[in-house]
């Protein structure tokens, strides 16, 4: 079987800064904050009426299920309330990262050579992506539902206000792989921390990560048994001459987002209590989904050119 961490080790760059890392675990473990806030409105929301569109209880409902497929040591909500579970997995994923970005300080060299890292420090890397992936995800899904249960709503609405097909695609491509990273960085502290120190300090050379790979069980090489090989969730590792601006839009497109979910939360709730819509937060809806429509297409040319 192979491996994600053997695809991972394969595609970074050759060297890299530790600052660069340790910066994008930062604005990562900053933006949860955000999510709290959202997924905290949402569960208003659902507590009062639960989601009504056919692509958000399918959501849900994969989301469930690819949890379960996993150990976690968590108890979440009996009614699963994705809201509320997604505030519980969210407090451990902060705590963990935390963790996880002390690791990295204490562990890695201030230039990471990725020709001999063992495949502790690979996993402690290979995290830094998970974290932007989960931490944009999940506000790219608070959005997601938001959109679908006012379109469910009957409301015309403009194409601005809406997503567009690639961003749509991304929430529903992507649920499964969300869910088990939540599922293992979401996970209790000490459980997390145990399945992470069960990894070995091998080295494992870029020129021989299958040979090298294939002599150990999979669980002392890769905290995962079940991201798709070639899955890495960040273009961080493979950008070093544009990250700054890369980061810059990251940072521009989280502020909006924090603005645009809290507009999308008074303007559903509004729907909900009192059956109307107010065109001024329309209006400025569609100018922050525009904006953020705009830096998610600038990050994907990125992406798209990178697995190219």
């Amino acid at each position: 079987m192979s491996l994600n961490i053997s695809s991972f080790i394969k595609k970074i760059l050759p060297s890299f800064n530790k600052s660069d890392l340790e910066s994008d675990l930062e604005i990562s473990l900053e933006s949860i904050a955000t999510i709290q806030e959202t997924y905290a409105n949402l569960e208003e929301i659902i507590k009062v009426a639960k989601f009504k569109a056919k692509a958000n209880k399918d959501l849900v409902k994969e989301f469930y299920k690819e949890l379960d497929k996993t150990e976690y040591k968590v108890k979440l909500s009996p009614t699963n309330n994705i809201a509320t579970d997604t505030l519980i997995l969210f407090k451990n994923v902060k705590i963990n990262g935390d963790y996880l970005l002390k690791e990295i300080s204490d562990a890695i060299n201030d230039v990471v050579v990725s020709d001999a890292l063992t495949a502790y420090k690979a996993n402690l890397l290979r995290a830094v992506a998970h974290y932007y992936f989960m931490t944009r995800f999940a506000l790219d899904l608070a959005n997601f539902f938001y959109v679908t249960e006012s379109e469910e709503a009957g409301l015309e609405l403009s194409k601005d206000y809406k997503l567009n097909k690639k961003q749509k695609e991304f929430i529903t491509k992507n649920m499964w792989i969300y869910a088990r990273m939540l599922a293992i960085y979401g996970n209790e502290h000490y459980a997390f921390k145990s399945r992470l120190e069960k990894i070995n300090e091998i080295t494992i050379p870029k020129d021989q990560v299958d040979e090298v790979i294939n002599f150990y069980n999979s669980d002392k090489v890769d905290i995962f048994n079940n991201l798709p090989a070639g899955f890495i969730g960040s273009p961080i590792y493979s950008i070093r001459l544009i990250f700054a601006q890369w980061e810059a839009d990251r940072y521009k497109s989280l502020k909006d987002k924090k603005k645009l979910l809290e507009l999308r939360y008074l303007h559903l709730k509004l729907m909900k209590e009192q059956n109307k819509s107010d065109i001024n937060i329309e209006k400025e809806i569609e100018y922050l989904q525009k904006r953020i429509t705009d830096i998610d297409y600038k990050l994907s040319k990125i992406e798209e050119s990178i697995n190219e």
